[in-house]
């Protein structure tokens, strides 16, 4: 907070909240002390971030009644009062209702690059197909490739080309469009390598 500014609530050492602007928008904000202590602001700010992305008014995910000891909005944030490391950051656990208990939730724990084939198929002369594949997380780096099954010597047998839909928030679908350069149908596979994240 700027030091012009003051806290409605002086036992609060952070929040989220909202207001209604003179066009009838609603502004959401947060906000955090800053006692020198770099764990307790980024506690704090995990605590307030979590809740403002489920519960930004109020009115969304809430906790358990009984489940908080304080007035107020009872967040998933504010059932939990645990911390842990996250790469040298300490945060905030909050509560999950699919694990049933307080986490801090961590990148998978897969060992990079990994792949595999998603798919094989029989790609007619001359000609062009396409697959999607849907629900990858957005955050990995996934590289597609179309592989002949079959020896073809003499010159190129496939090309591809890979599209990219944003199908939510969280997910990717991709879109793979190869084509056969032969007068000979060809097996493929459709081959993909998650090079990280």
């Amino acid at each position: 907070m700027r030091a012009s500014c003051t806290r409605p609530n002086a036992n609060f050492i952070g929040e989220h909240t909202y207001y209604t602007d003179g066009s009838g928008n609603r502004v959401h904000f947060g906000w955090v002390t800053n006692n020198g202590n770099l764990d307790r602001v980024t506690t704090t700010f995990s605590h307030e971030l979590v809740e403002s992305c489920t519960d930004p008014e109020g009115s969304a995910i809430l906790g358990v009644a009984g489940t908080c000891s304080q007035g107020g909005w009872c967040e998933i944030g504010d059932v939990c009062s645990s911390a842990s490391d996250l790469y040298g950051v300490t945060v905030q656990s909050f509560w999950s209702e699919n694990d049933q208990r307080c986490i801090v939730p961590d990148w998978p724990a897969d060992t990079y690059p990994y792949s595999g084939v998603q798919w094989t198929d029989i790609l007619p002369a001359n000609s062009a197909a396409s697959w999607f594949t849907y629900n990858w997380p957005e955050y990995l780096f996934v590289v597609w490739e179309i592989v002949p099954t079959m020896p073809g010597p003499g010159g190129a047998e496939v090309t591809w080309r890979v599209q990219i839909e944003r199908a939510s928030g969280a997910y990717v679908t991709y879109w793979i469009t190869a084509t056969n350069l032969t007068n000979q149908d060809i097996q493929i596979e459709g081959r993909y390598s998650v090079l990280g994240h």
